[in-house]
């Protein structure tokens, strides 16, 4: 996995600043979660996996929505 982001940091390298500001935004988009859940995989470090972010975001709204709908009931 390494190599692949590797290899294509050298090949966006020479390119990127002639890029659109929508191309390179859409680029790390992509990218930057990429080599996050890369690393968590590699490395095994101490850091919140996909679903323990995900819980972080929308944990407290979705409890919001679920008390919502069992207060019909």
């Amino acid at each position: 996995m390494l190599l692949l982001f590797a290899s294509w940091i050298m090949a966006e390298w020479r390119h990127w600043r002639k890029r659109s500001r929508r191309t390179r935004i859409w680029s790390l988009i992509f990218a930057v979660p990429s080599v996050y859940l890369s690393i968590l995989f590699i490395g095994h470090p101490r850091w919140p996996g996909y679903g323990e972010l995900l819980e972080w975001v929308y944990g407290a709204p979705s409890d919001w929505v679920v008390y919502w709908f069992e207060s019909f009931g």
